[in-house]
């Protein structure tokens, strides 16, 4: 099976008939199979974009980093690292039909952030005259303190 010129028996695996047939890494592979899944990704027509295969069975299988144009790969198998790095191509080319769906997701968020300021300014200004009122009461002016001795005197 090719992809455009790409043939799938680049991707240094073997076959390990110790292991009951299952394809195995080559020890030495890794930075051999990042240049393999860095071409089947030109051959795919994803130019610009790098893949770097750390396998860790403790992270995603696989991750996109968009703002730097990554794949991280951390299957440890190469013909699962093969089919998480399909995966992520595909998100990838899938990316802009999203786009739409964030536009209208941002300007609800927007209308709604604009709703919630109006109602909470709306709140302080009917609580603020409670609120003055409060502070009058329990903190009278010089003036009202003065008018109060005078009144108690006589």
């Amino acid at each position: 099976m090719e992809i455009r010129g790409l043939p799938w028996g680049l991707l240094n695996i073997r076959d390990d008939r110790e292991l009951r047939g299952g394809l195995t890494i080559i020890p030495h592979a890794s930075e051999e199979l990042e240049t393999k899944f860095n071409g089947i990704l030109e051959g795919l027509g994803l130019r610009g974009w790098t893949v770097i295969w750390k396998p860790d069975k403790t992270q995603p299988k696989g991750r996109i980093q968009p703002e730097t144009k990554i794949i991280l790969i951390h299957d440890e198998k190469s013909e699962d690292a093969l089919e998480t790095l399909l995966h992520e191509f595909i998100e990838i080319k899938l990316r802009p039909t999203q786009k739409p769906l964030r536009s209208l997701v941002n300007v609800l968020i927007e209308w709604v952030d604009l709703q919630v300021y109006e109602a909470k300014e709306k709140a302080i200004e009917e609580f603020l005259p409670f609120l003055l009122k409060f502070i009058d009461d329990m903190y009278p002016s010089d003036e009202d303190l003065k008018k109060h001795r005078i009144a108690n005197r006589g």
